[in-house]
């Protein structure tokens, strides 16, 4: 799965594999803060009031599609 933040192309997956969930705001402000550091990959950690479950994944720049 795909997004773009800061004209960069973040690709991210989920452990359970759940290509339907996306990333929150709190994931997107928290990858935002991480490239200002200069990181290029990390872990994402997302808890769903809904079940009661937190969800676990990783995201990483996708340079073969930033140009």
């Amino acid at each position: 799965m795909f997004t773009k933040i800061y004209s960069h192309t973040i690709s991210y997956t989920w452990e359970d594999g759940n290509e339907e969930r996306e990333l929150n705001d709190i994931d997107v402000e928290r990858i935002q803060e991480l490239l200002k550091e200069d990181y290029i990959t990390g872990e994402l950690c997302q808890y769903d009031n809904e079940v009661g479950e937190t969800h676990y994944g990783w995201w990483k720049i996708d340079s073969k599609w930033n140009y």
